[in-house]
Parts: C-alpha cells; sequence; structure tokens
C-alpha cells in the first residue's frame, strides 16, 4: 500500500501543475499504473452558465487488447456524485475483484483529481462576450 500512497502523492503534485484538462489527462493515464490497471477512462462533466453539461471523455486500453473483457472498476471524481465525472479502471491480469487499498488509494487520487479540475476552471478568464466560464459542476 505506502508504495501506492507515495504514487498518489506524486500524482497529487503532478496535477496540481496542469495547466488544462488534456494535461490532466496524461497525468491520469500514466499513472493510474500505479493500481496495476491496464485501461483506464476519464470523464469530465462541465456546467455552462446557461445551466447545460457538457462531458468529456478520455479513453485508453479499453479498445482492443488481449482477449476477454477486463475486471472495471468505476470511481465518482466527487465522491458519490455520478454527474461530476468519473475515473474507470481496467485490469485484464485476470483478478476478480479490486483489493480495499486499490480502492482507497484511488478515491484519494479522486480527490486529488478534482480539486485539480475545479482550480483549472477557477482560472480560465472569461471570455471578451462576457460569456461565464465553464465550471466543474460541485
Amino acid at each position: 500500500f505506502f508504495f501506492m500512497d507515495d504514487g498518489v502523492e506524486m500524482a497529487a503534485e503532478r496535477l496540481g501543475r496542469c495547466r488544462d484538462a488534456s494535461e490532466v489527462w496524461e497525468v491520469i493515464k500514466t499513472d493510474v499504473r500505479i493500481f496495476g490497471a491496464d485501461c483506464v477512462q476519464l470523464s469530465m462533466v462541465e456546467g455552462t452558465s446557461a445551466g447545460e453539461t457538457r462531458t468529456t471523455h478520455y479513453t485508453s486500453g479499453f479498445e482492443g487488447g488481449p482477449a476477454g473483457e477486463p475486471l472495471r472498476a468505476r470511481f465518482h471524481v466527487l465522491g458519490e456524485r455520478t454527474d461530476a465525472g468519473a475515473l474507470e479502471l481496467g485490469w485484464r491480469d485476470g483478478r476478480t475483484q479490486i483489493d480495499r487499498d486499490v480502492e482507497i488509494a484511488v478515491e484519494v487520487l479522486c480527490d486529488h483529481l478534482a480539486a485539480a479540475l475545479q482550480r483549472i476552471q477557477a482560472r480560465q478568464p472569461a471570455s471578451s462576450s462576457g460569456a461565464k466560464v465553464l465550471k466543474i459542476r460541485p
């Protein structure tokens, strides 16, 4: 568990330096390896000033790969809020369940992920037309 804890801390530091969602994706895509995951999908939900939502999806490893469907686990970016985006991980190593230590570490990573996305959105300036910035829904 300690190597995962250190890995999550390093990911948190890297997330703290991200300037946009694509940089967040690069950190997540690389750093989920600390959990032994072979596949990752990130869905980010943003609220618009008009009260609508926009969802952005990034994925790696779920398409193709060795025969058989991976064991999948979905973690919500904002805890129990299912409408605020999700991090989905997949393992192709034959496991049938996820260790509780892994589960806890991924939840901590999701906390850092949410903080990074909220910070990025807060730093975006309003457009010249006066439109509000897209905000990640709390």
